[in-house]
């Protein structure tokens, strides 16, 4: 493990209040491999999956205040829901509306080309566009930028407070 990866454990030891014993942590390559884990290492008092619901349903109803279709299924590509035109304004406004942090767009979502300089090249910056992953991911985001309003890290309820705890630390190194 390099120094980074032992960091972010630490991150997620700390974060969880459990120790990952270094056998364990070799095996741990990605972001459902971490949230498994420590899931599975926890004393959960009520399995449900509320945050995940109470984030959709938030989700849904600020999207709907907008104007935007509210007939979205979880596996439904955002750039079904979204408009093209003015996408800045409506993902402003639905930002707002929300009243949570969102993911920001990227240049692809605003139709402009990849980056092709020497830095984004080097450290992959370019990311594919925001849009073109499905709602079901969007609720992950809304909940991994938000975690600390939903989730307790050392009393949580289902495997997604977990996922969207990873997912922020990850996210924020």
């Amino acid at each position: 493990m390099g120094l980074d990866s032992v960091e972010l454990l630490v991150s997620f030891e700390n974060e969880f209040g459990i120790e990952v014993p270094d056998l364990d942590a070799e095996h741990m390559s990605t972001v459902g491999d971490v949230a498994t884990w420590f899931f599975g290492h926890m004393s959960i008092k009520k399995l449900n999956n509320t945050t995940k619901l109470v984030l959709a349903k938030k989700i849904l109803g600020s999207l709907e205040r907008i104007g935007v279709n509210n007939n979205i299924k979880l596996d439904e590509p955002m750039s079904n829901f979204f408009p093209k035109e003015n996408l800045s304004l409506v993902w402003e406004e639905f930002t707002k509306e929300l009243g949570l942090k969102t993911p920001k767009l990227n240049r692809l979502d605003l139709g402009q080309k990849k980056s092709a300089n020497l830095i984004s090249k080097i450290f992959q910056r370019n990311r594919p566009a925001l849009l073109s992953h499905n709602f079901e991911r969007l609720i992950e985001w809304v909940g991994a930028l938000n975690y600390r309003q939903f989730v307790d890290p050392k009393n949580v309820a289902s495997l997604f407070d977990v996922t969207i705890v990873v997912m922020y630390l990850t996210s924020s190194r």
